[in-house]
């Protein structure tokens, strides 16, 4: 069996990686303090 990922969902893990570093990760540690989820992380 080849768990190798496709092209697309190399581009969509990469998307979503992206998204966390750039908006997740300066915010997560306040928004854990106030045990909150930051309402831009789901729709």
């Amino acid at each position: 069996m080849d768990f190798t990922l496709s092209e697309e969902h190399r581009q969509v893990q990469k998307m979503v990686r992206d998204f966390a570093v750039r908006e997740v990760a300066p915010v997560i540690k306040e928004f854990d303090r106030k045990q909150q989820m930051p309402p831009f992380i789901l729709p």
